[in-house]
């Protein structure tokens, strides 16, 4: 049905109602209606009649003022008047300002009156729950994060309307343990975060391998969190993300149990029919170019194959060698059909690469190239010096000669110190170049640079990975320099700094193909197929 819009003043415009609706309401001219924005459509609605709307006058009380607009709250009361002998506090406000949908029409010293400006009754509440889910898991991209208070109004309305109130009250807990903006542990809070995003996808798209992987993560918490609180400096941040972890488990765990039988019989019987399986060994869970942009490109390609099952696994800590190695153990005893290996320092698992290749079990490296004789394999990688080279020379352009720069690289050794290299080079002798080592992780990056360059003189920056180069911009915003900064990889987060002209470039390694042609060779080898043995693919440079 459509009604033209008409204009009636400076801001004011109108349409006509349909006259069967008004004759069928019995509305007159005068009456009021509702009318809410939901989405960016409108919903017209009968108003409610006056004797239908509940209203309340009360003396304000210090000791009970929370308790009481609680209940009122959750009773759906429309009007609220709050009145005392004596000038009301003005944290008052701030009380109020708690409970979404109530807003102060009234202010005076010794009165307020207060009311409800929208009720949800009508809208969807399980896209609510869902849209909740989502600002959240925007908001943990940030650490600290930067929560949206959109999420405890939203939530709030999901506990006044009883729905899933299991589930509402544990992420409200969560809102309250990570509001205080205060950084956390790198690895910690990666993990925390990936286990949030898994949990979420659990209780939307119920999925065997994630449930797979939430147990796991939570039958290893205590282990993995011991190993945290050595290694942090923030103990007490680090505690609260263990109070995390367990609201996560207690969710996991009502999710599961609201699953079918039908579901649940499929995550313990299996498949009938065996299908190939590859085990993918990742190098960590703290950088979005292995956690989230290489295991994307991996299932993107999967959707293609109706006949691989694929087995990720991720140390349970970042540059973890000997977790690697378990990792690698566990697929030779499950007898996979190929291996995909990232290696974090390939000289330490020359043992166990040789029992692979005595198992005949195919493997590819991606990455880090090994480089170890004896050992069979096909490797998948991008020219790490051209991506260095590159940087190099774009900043020259920039540069004065003899500007001093600071070089930003990991502690292992590797085909990434090409990065390095082929900076150096492009830049020549005529620069001041300076290294240091940030360990590619970002609060270690944020710790060395504010170290030197408190003291030295910098004009710009390469890091051999964005995780370094956003710890390096905290850095010198921390110490109020504005240098340019270089990073590598194009993640997300440094593609959003580059974007704002905090980072002046980085490379894109493009990982989603890293991943994608990673299960592609594997199954090409499972398949009996003819593979390069080297597989190099190109990369870019980009910038604002």
């Amino acid at each position: 049905m459509y009604r033209k819009i008409t204009r009636t003043g400076p801001a004011t415009h109108t349409i006509a109602l349909p006259s069967k609706w008004v004759k069928k309401n019995n509305l007159s001219a005068g009456e009021e209606i509702d009318i809410e924005e939901k989405g960016g459509e409108l919903v017209i609605s009968l108003s409610k009649k006056p004797g239908s709307q509940k209203s309340i006058k009360f003396q304000y009380k210090a000791y009970l003022i929370k308790e009481m607009l609680e209940k009122l709250y959750y009773e759906k009361y429309s009007e609220i008047e709050i009145f005392s002998e004596e000038p009301l506090p003005k944290n008052l406000h701030d009380v109020i300002k708690n409970f979404p949908g109530f807003e102060i029409i009234d202010n005076q010293d010794k009165k307020i009156l207060i009311q409800r400006i929208f009720t949800s009754s009508g809208q969807n509440l399980n896209a609510i729950l869902r849209r909740t889910f989502l600002i959240f898991s925007d908001n943990l991209e940030n650490n600290p994060p930067k929560l949206d208070t959109k999420i405890k109004e939203l939530l709030w309305l999901l506990k006044q309307e009883n729905y899933r109130l299991d589930i509402v009250d544990i992420l409200l807990k969560i809102y309250d343990i990570l509001k205080e903006k205060k950084p956390f542990y790198d690895e910690a809070f990666s993990l925390m975060r990936n286990t949030f995003n898994k949990v979420y996808q659990q209780n939307y798209s119920f999925n065997s391998n994630v449930a797979k992987d939430l147990s796991d993560i939570f039958e290893k918490q205590d282990e993995m969190f011991s190993y945290y609180f050595k290694q942090t400096k923030f103990l007490e941040e680090t505690s609260k993300l263990y109070s995390c972890f367990e609201l996560l488990n207690q969710l996991n765990k009502i999710i599961i149990k609201k699953k079918s039988i039908e579901e649940l019989s499929l995550l313990t019987e299996g498949k009938e029919k065996k299908q190939f399986k590859i085990g993918i060994c990742l190098k960590n869970q703290s950088n979005e170019f292995w956690a989230s942009d290489v295991v994307e490109g991996m299932n993107s390609i999967l959707n293609t194959f109706d006949n691989i099952d694929l087995a990720i696994e991720f140390p349970l800590t970042d540059f973890d060698v000997e977790g690697q190695k378990k990792i690698l153990k566990n697929f030779l005893l499950q007898e996979v059909d190929a291996i995909i290996y990232a290696p974090i320092d390939p000289r330490e698992s020359k043992d166990i690469l040789q029992s692979i290749n005595k198992a005949k079990i195919p493997l590819v490296i991606i990455d880090t190239d090994i480089e170890i004789k004896d050992i069979n394999y096909y490797y998948l990688g991008f020219d790490n010096y051209k991506g260095g080279y590159e940087t190099g020379q774009y900043l020259k352009k920039q540069l004065p000669k003899k500007s001093c720069i600071l070089t930003l690289s990991g502690h292992l050794t590797g085909n990434f110190t090409d990065r390095i290299r082929g900076f150096k080079e492009a830049l020549g002798k005529e620069y001041n170049i300076k290294s240091i080592k940030g360990e590619f992780i970002g609060s270690v990056a944020y710790e060395e640079v504010l170290s030197y360059a408190e003291k030295n003189k910098v004009d710009a920056i390469f890091a051999t990975s964005d995780n370094m180069a956003l710890g390096a911009i905290s850095a010198l915003k921390k110490i109020g320099k504005k240098i340019l900064v270089c990073g590598f990889d194009a993640t997300n987060k440094g593609r959003s700094q580059l974007r704002t002209g905090k980072l002046f470039s980085t490379v894109d390694t493009k990982p989603k193909k890293l991943g994608s042609l990673g299960i592609q060779i594997a199954r090409d080898l499972i398949n009996g197929k003819e593979v390069a043995e080297r597989t190099i693919y190109d990369i870019e440079l980009i910038h604002k």
